[in-house]
């Protein structure tokens, strides 16, 4: 198999295990939360609703950061979800695209298995949130 095959691979795997979790879960927000706020925290943002001191502080958005490209999800008032990929630089976002939430699931985990190529602790993050 080639190497771009199974960097492929590698993202349909992760994909499909994001796609069951949320099935499970009920929650997308929640449930990327939980699974990579440790091993991923130094490439996502997690705000909450509320103040400090709010109980149960529910998750409004969730960014991960990857060099030019973010992937954007949130929780509007009422509930709904909507994903968004940002193209930013220089810290200015020069364009906004919004997304399907499964379209958005199969982004971020290609660009997850593209950064995993370069890092083995996301790597070794990324393969422990597979077999989970």
């Amino acid at each position: 198999m080639s190497s771009e095959n199974e960097k492929g691979l590698e993202a349909d795997i992760l994909a499909a295990t994001l796609q069951s979790g949320l099935e499970e879960s009920q929650d997308l927000l929640e449930f990327l939360a939980r699974k990579f706020e440790g091993p991923l925290s130094h490439l996502m943002t997690i705000r909450r609703k509320g103040g400090l001191l709010s109980k149960g502080r529910a998750i409004e958005e969730i960014t991960f950061r990857f060099e030019d490209r973010h992937f954007q999800i949130s929780r509007d008032a009422r509930g709904f979800v909507a994903a968004k990929v940002l193209k930013e630089v220089r810290g200015i976002v020069l364009k906004t695209n919004p997304v399907e939430v499964d379209a958005w699931l199969r982004e971020l985990a290609m660009e997850l298995a593209r950064q995993a190529e370069r890092s083995a602790a996301l790597r070794a993050a990324l393969s422990r949130f597979i077999l989970e």
